[in-house]
């Protein structure tokens, strides 16, 4: 009997949930199980700040194991003696939903893991573990939406879980993967209209607490308010009370909160936002020519590829990859013509899309235009503002790439398949090779 007939018949055997998420199924429990285990052996991410991959794993660690609201973690405004906790309290301010969330995650697992022998330390690092598998599938739903060449989802998952910055983030206590789950979260209401427009707005205040410019949010809210009624002054009326109900909903709650945590008050929140830019301080303009290199690389390339020594994945990661390692090269090269085909297709789908039926319609037959749209404007928003932080800002973005992919390749096409096959490969391989080296080095750090 042919071998295809043979798999057939396989499938067929097997019960219809298995066949439909037993890829996902073992996709995300290999990735949980890599994620949680992959730097959860090196203490010195708890000692100091921005080993691994710039990430403050050090001052999350106290918010996620000992998180009150009422009780301060340090003093946020201390510059002589900066402690972690110091950094903690910032974090707790800036960052507060994914401190109380992950705080809850770790209550409800630490007694049944520690039954099973599973050290504390061990079962700190599974609760982003759990948010970057959370993020999996929630990452399957929104590809079930946007996949008009019927490709398979798994390989596309598979392409986010095995990135860069989603191992590296997923892998140790950061508030970044629960912002990437409350960016794909956000973007399965708007395309699959679990809320009303209005409800949307108000859920996006409240992602709000979790980081304050997931007001980008909005955007593709807007996108959505077009494509329901593009009559001009309709989108402009309900864009104004979308951006009035998500900022009212975010400040509200802050003020409602400092009952409790004053800072939180909006007053003193951005007091310290705007002390904390000076006492870090940017050493270039915003739009210095260097500031534009650092973010393209750290944004598009990085997060999916990097192979070179220093952990802390520096701003001239491409730069060192492409003089530490030969594998690092191939690799990069692959994700930049894989990129190159994905932007050259979606250009293309949205120039037709405008030309046959216009936007409303482009952006209700295409919800991954939402998808790059929100990359873009976060782009922006980082150039203007953070440029040094774009890695970190990465792992909120990075599956974005594979709701964009799954809408520009046919798997189909033997060319499309060849490209995307070559490149999650590399990627895989690459990625698996990088994660050693840091391990390697981490190790040789005293703690």
């Amino acid at each position: 009997m042919a071998r295809g007939r043979v798999l057939d018949r396989i499938s067929m055997a097997l019960p219809p949930l298995l066949r439909r998420w037993g890829s996902l199924a073992a996709i995300v429990v290999v990735a949980t199980v890599v994620y949680a285990n992959s730097f959860s052996s090196y203490p010195v991410l708890e000692q100091r700040h921005s080993v691994l991959g710039d990430a403050d794993a050090a001052a999350f660690v106290p918010l996620v194991r000992d998180f009150e609201l009422t009780r301060p973690a340090g003093d946020e405004y201390r510059v002589k003696g900066r402690t972690i906790n110091d950094v903690a309290q910032k974090h707790k301010i800036h960052h507060l939903m994914y401190a109380a969330v992950a705080h809850g995650v770790y209550r409800g697992i630490s007694a049944p893991l520690a039954a099973i022998g599973v050290s504390e330390r061990a079962i700190l690092y599974s609760v982003n573990a759990l948010f970057g598998a959370a993020s999996l599938i929630l990452l399957w739903v929104l590809l079930g939406t946007v996949n008009p060449h019927r490709n398979a989802r798994w390989p596309f998952v598979l392409l986010t879980a095995g990135s860069l910055s989603m191992w590296l983030y997923a892998a140790m206590p950061e508030s970044w993967p629960f912002s990437g789950f409350l960016v794909l979260l956000t973007l399965l209401i708007l395309v699959k209209s679990w809320l009303p427009w209005w409800g949307t707005a108000i859920w996006i205040g409240v992602a709000m607490l979790n980081n304050m410019t997931l007001a980008m949010l909005l955007v593709p809210l807007g996108m959505q308010l077009v494509a329901m009624d593009p009559r001009p002054g309709r989108v402009v009326a309900r864009s104004v009370v979308a951006s009035v109900l998500t900022f009212g909903v975010w400040l509200g709650s802050l003020w409602g909160l400092s009952f409790w945590e004053p800072d939180l008050r909006p007053d003193h929140f951005f007091g310290y936002l705007v002390w904390f830019r000076q006492f870090v301080g940017e050493p270039l303009p915003p739009l210095a020519l260097y500031n534009w290199k650092i973010v393209i690389s750290n944004l598009f390339f990085t997060p999916l590829v990097s192979n070179q020594a220093d952990p802390y994945v520096p701003h001239d990661a491409i730069r060192l990859t492409f003089q530490q390692s030969g594998l690092g090269v191939v690799a990069t090269l692959a994700v930049m013509v894989f990129l190159g085909m994905i932007a050259w297709r979606m250009v293309g789908m949205a120039r037709q899309g405008l030309s046959g039926g216009g936007l409303p319609d482009l952006i209700r037959r295409e919800p991954a235009l939402m998808a790059a749209v929100y990359l873009l404007v976060d782009f922006v928003i980082i150039l203007l503002m953070y440029p040094g932080a774009a890695f970190l800002y990465s792992a909120a973005i990075v599956a974005l790439y594979s709701v964009m992919a799954i809408r520009a390749f046919d798997l189909r096409r033997r060319a499309d398949l060849i490209v995307f096959g070559v490149t999650l490969a590399l990627l895989l391989v690459n990625n698996t090779v990088q994660v050693l080296r840091f391990r390697a080095a981490l190790a040789a750090l005293p703690s």
